[in-house]
Formats: C-alpha cells, sequence, structure tokens
C-alpha cells in the first residue's frame, strides 16, 4: 500500500510537471521592459537625456546614449551585446584639439539572456569615432561622419565601406583611437574677424570710388579739351 501511495504521488507530480507551459525566453527588449533595473531614460533622435548632476567618475560609458540591447558593467567600463552590432557612446563628447582612448578586447563578460549557443562563439566588435546623432541600432562607421576599427577582419569601415588597414584582433588585444579637430574659433575672435573684413570691403569700396570718381574727372577733362579744340577749329 506504501509503495503504492508514493506511485500515485509521483504520476501526480510528473502530470503538474507536464501541465506546465515551457519557459518562454524573453527577447532583449522584453527583458528591459519587464526589469525595473533596466528601466531607464534612452536617448532617440529626437530627445536627449542629460544628468543633473555629472558624474564624479569622469567619462565612461553612457547608460542613456546606447542601444538598449547593450549591457554596461564594470561601472559602466564594460559593455557587451549579441546578435549584431550596436552602437553606445562615451558621457563626453568632443569637439575640438587631438584626443586619444584604448579599448580591451574581453571574452568574459556575457549578457543574462545570450543563448547557450552563443557562449562558444567568438565575438567581434567595433571601436571608433560617431557623431552625437548616429543611429544607436547600427554600428560606428554606418554613416559618413563615423570611423571604425573592425576586429573580425581589422578592417577600418566609413560610411559602410570597409577598408584593408591592419590584422583582426582576439581576446586580450588593446586598440587605440586618435583623432585631431581643428580648433574653433571663440565667439570674440569671429566677431574681430568679421570687423576685419568689414572694414577691408569698406576701405576696397572708397578705392573703387575713387578711382571711379578720377576715372570720371578725366573723361571730363578730355571732353572739355575736345570742346575747345573743336570751337578753335570752327
Amino acid at each position: 500500500d506504501g509503495e503504492g501511495e508514493t506511485a500515485k504521488r509521483s504520476s501526480r507530480r510528473d502530470g503538474e510537471a507536464a501541465a506546465k507551459p515551457p519557459v518562454k525566453k524573453l527577447k532583449p527588449e522584453e527583458q528591459v521592459e519587464r526589469d525595473l533595473a533596466l528601466q531607464q531614460p534612452f536617448n532617440v533622435p529626437s530627445w536627449r537625456f542629460t544628468p543633473v548632476i555629472p558624474d564624479p567618475r569622469g567619462v565612461m560609458l553612457s547608460p542613456y546614449d546606447r542601444a538598449p540591447q547593450l549591457r554596461l558593467a564594470d561601472s559602466n567600463l564594460t559593455v557587451s551585446g549579441c546578435k549584431g552590432y550596436r552602437l553606445i557612446r562615451a558621457t563626453h563628447g568632443i569637439r575640438e584639439g587631438a584626443w586619444y582612448c584604448e579599448a580591451t578586447v574581453r571574452e568574459d563578460l556575457h549578457p543574462p539572456w545570450i543563448e547557450e549557443r552563443f557562449m562558444q562563439v567568438e565575438g567581434h566588435c567595433r571601436l571608433g569615432w560617431a557623431r552625437s546623432g548616429a543611429f544607436v541600432q547600427a554600428p560606428v562607421g554606418y554613416d559618413r561622419f563615423g570611423y571604425a576599427y573592425c576586429s573580425k577582419k581589422g578592417s577600418v569601415v566609413h560610411a559602410r565601406l570597409p577598408a584593408a588597414y591592419g590584422r583582426s584582433l582576439t581576446k586580450g588585444d588593446v586598440l587605440g583611437c586618435y583623432i585631431y579637430l581643428p580648433m574653433r574659433k571663440k565667439p570674440d575672435e569671429e566677431g574681430e574677424l568679421e570687423r576685419k573684413e568689414e572694414k577691408q570691403n569698406d576701405e576696397k569700396m572708397e578705392m573703387k570710388n575713387s578711382v571711379d570718381g578720377h576715372g570720371k574727372e578725366q573723361e571730363q577733362e578730355q571732353e572739355q579739351k575736345g570742346s575747345s579744340i573743336s570751337r578753335g577749329k570752327e
């Protein structure tokens, strides 16, 4: 009797387990919607979010200026993703001068929603420079204002067109990116330049008017001389 009761109980448990629906794997977008820790504002083409208080840690990867499929770690110094290239920008941008940054290729940080079949696949990344309005659902170097280095083939990508440059990158490699932008004119300097240009234009106009006036005087003198000569002949 005791064995029969345990058999009945086990059969009921098996039936209950079989009756449960299979667990559905959530997409990254759905997980973002359900996970309260991931619910935060993201920049879109028409809206940009700026923290009221600057982060004392300085320059790092922006939690707002990124694609929702990307996950941050290590105090926003490491980013990971899967199933295609996405874009994330830093918290600070540049407008002029010479700047340099470095990044290390890693393979030990995986997003929590990644499938097991992707765990054995070597990932690739692109690192470079992009404008503040670059599309986050595309890789850096997608538009004509972006430049990127592709770790897969070691090529440089600009406006979606790759060009042979270096070697492919593997785990542990460090990639450095350098950029130089010309110095911007200060408002005072721009005003001075405009005033100088206006002054030069005024001087040119005065010289032109004086030359034109002198030419007219010469023409009048020649006309007067011609009329006096014709009267003398008469």
